[in-house]
């Protein structure tokens, strides 16, 4: 897969093991370069000053989304101000899906919604499988994931392979597109002034 882009992300040295193949171009100009603090950005502002809340976030890579939590947060108070600023927290990834692409971009990272089920005497559950992703969200489409701690969660050769299997498979799609009768007629050897001629 050969990369268009000024930046440079932690799998991206896969190119140069497995070489640029030129009709894979991954096209990823425009790209951010982010850090932790933007995908807690991403959460609930008023819900993510709670350092025992957890939260969660979807990495879509090509067909596969990986669901990631986001918890124990700490937060350090500025001087003089009523802001709290973000430090750090914990992440792991709690779910693998695999299926199409949902958000149109080759990898995007957007925030998730999460389904809690209660039962009596019991401590909640969770159907990681049955994530939501809100529309009206703010979304990170081409990051750079070099600066975040994802980069620890996910292993760079998966990105890449999951990468290139998509824009590969962009590159086969074909349409279909229904030609007109004349071109059919053309097509089939037919000349169509001369061999549909009437009496």
């Amino acid at each position: 897969m050969y990369i268009l882009d000024k930046n440079t992300d932690y799998y991206d040295y896969f190119s140069h093991i497995y070489g640029e193949d030129k009709s894979i171009t991954f096209d990823r100009r425009g790209s951010s370069i982010i850090k932790d603090e933007m995908l807690v950005n991403l959460l609930d502002v008023e819900r993510r000053t709670y350092r025992k809340l957890e939260q969660f976030i979807v990495l879509e890579v090509g067909d596969k989304q990986y669901l990631i939590r986001m918890w124990d947060f700490v937060l350090r108070e500025i001087e003089f101000c009523f802001v709290k600023e973000f430090v750090s927290c914990k992440m792991e990834v709690v779910h693998k899906g695999e299926g199409k692409n949902r958000f149109g971009v080759p990898i995007s990272i957007r925030r998730a919604e999460i389904t809690y089920t209660l039962y009596w005497g019991k401590n909640k559950t969770v159907d990681y499988a049955s994530y939501t992703v809100p529309e009206r969200r703010l979304r990170i489409d081409l990051p750079i994931l070099a600066g975040t701690s994802l980069t620890a969660l996910i292993a760079p050769e998966e990105i890449w392979r999951e990468l290139s299997n998509y824009i590969s498979s962009l590159k086969n799609d074909k349409d279909i597109v229904e030609a007109p009768d004349i071109e059919k007629v053309i097509n089939h050897g037919f000349d169509k002034k001369v061999s549909f001629r009437g009496k």
